[in-house]
């Protein structure tokens, strides 16, 4: 009964001038600056809270289709939609979405511009059927820029002769590819001295030579490394890697190589099947990786091979 008694005089303080009750928090006026401190905390916090949390983009919609009355004249609406990869991708801008209905689209060396912090530009399928980028094997589908979305797309080579890689994500930053499928390109995701990847629930199907392959500072014979030159960050998870380099006579296919200075690589609940060389393969400057709960079988050589 005696605390709130004395809680009970500490908030009926009346006021006096130039001070609030809430001073019987503590002697000599302790009690505002504690309020103080408080009221900086809270606003501090606000601030944090709202400064750092990624915004909703805001960007326009493009609509790309193969159907009848699509064409690159129109302004890409969905009701107006273009019907090039090319065009769609030279009206793109940080915070857009292209948007691309079921069809087959011949890519050439199709180049997505740079987003932004919070604005990501994201390529994805509109969700009505399959939407395939396709091209002879001889060069390479698509190069991402900076912060880049990908989603629910397949890229897929026709060629006998193959050279070119589903997706080239060089020297980039902060790149999703999710959903996708990749099938007989040389490579499916190429990945050059880039940080803050992620490649997640994809299928890399009769790859010419690696379902995913980075390439840092630091490979082959000079073996000079340069940090700003490293892979670092890659995460490649739920993916299944199969079938590599079966449909190219002497070559040996891998499900997922990391050759140079490749840091702070995850590998994670993977499958990797039937491919003639390694299912994953280390080679040079790998440091931090981690490879977990992964299933590997009929891996030519080996399941993991740890080299150099």
């Amino acid at each position: 009964m005696k605390k709130s008694n004395a809680t009970d005089k500490i908030l009926l303080r009346p006021l006096s001038a130039g001070r609030s009750g809430l001073t019987g928090m503590g002697a000599n006026g302790s009690g505002n600056t504690r309020l103080t401190g408080i009221l900086k905390f809270s606003a501090m916090c606000i601030f944090i809270c709202f400064f750092w949390k990624i915004p909703v983009s805001s960007g326009k919609e493009l609509y790309v289709s193969t159907k009848s009355g699509a064409m690159d004249t129109n302004p890409g609406t969905k009701e107006r939609p273009l019907r090039t990869v090319r065009k769609a991708l030279s009206l793109v801008m940080p915070g857009d979405k292209v948007i691309f209905s079921s069809g087959t689209y011949e890519c050439d060396e199709e180049k997505v511009p740079d987003g932004a912090f919070g604005s990501a530009i994201e390529l994805r399928s509109a969700g009505d059927g399959k939407v395939v980028f396709t091209g002879n094997g001889k060069k390479t589908l698509l190069y991402t820029g900076s912060f880049n979305t990908v989603y629910g797309l397949e890229f897929r080579m026709t060629g006998d002769q193959l050279r070119g890689y589903g997706v080239c994500i060089r020297r980039r930053q902060n790149v999703n590819v999710l959903d996708c499928r990749f099938f007989a390109c040389q490579v499916g995701v190429k990945i050059i001295s880039s940080s803050h990847i992620t490649i997640r629930n994809c299928e890399m199907a009769y790859s010419g030579t690696y379902g995913v392959h980075m390439e840092g500072s630091g490979g082959g014979k000079k073996e000079h490394w340069d940090p700003a030159d490293e892979c670092s960050w890659i995460e490649v998870r739920n993916c299944w890697m199969h079938d590599a380099g079966w449909n190219i006579a002497g070559t040996e296919g891998y499900g997922i190589t990391s050759n140079g200075a490749v840091e702070y690589l995850v590998i994670e609940n993977c499958q990797f099947d039937n491919n003639s060389g390694d299912g994953i393969l280390y080679e040079d400057w790998g440091i931090h990786t981690t490879a977990r709960y992964n299933v590997i079988r009929g891996s030519g050589i080996a399941g993991i091979w740890i080299d150099n």
